[in-house]
């Protein structure tokens, strides 16, 4: 990304996070409570649930990235390597 759109960026990123959280989030939470536990009082578990499960699945795209990552990471140091000299 050009050096003069990195912060328009990141404040974009930013704030499509915070919709997404602020509106998934505790929507998530009550659908839980009505339709998993079905009692209100049962809201403590649900914020022990939700979390636990959103945590579970931004673990596996992290998995499935680390390959790749590693890869790039190895490619460049080849490249650096062999530019250096």
């Amino acid at each position: 990304m050009p050096n003069q759109m990195r912060g328009f960026a990141s404040a974009v990123m930013i704030f499509v996070v915070n919709i997404i959280g602020l509106g998934l989030g505790p929507t998530s939470i009550a659908l839980a409570t009505d339709y998993i536990y079905g009692d209100e009082m049962m809201l403590r578990y649900s914020r022990v649930l939700v979390p636990a499960v959103v945590l579970v699945l931004a673990v596996i795209p992290g998995i499935l990235a680390l390959r790749p990552y590693t890869e790039s990471l190895d490619y460049l140091k080849r490249w650096s390597a062999e530019h250096e000299r």
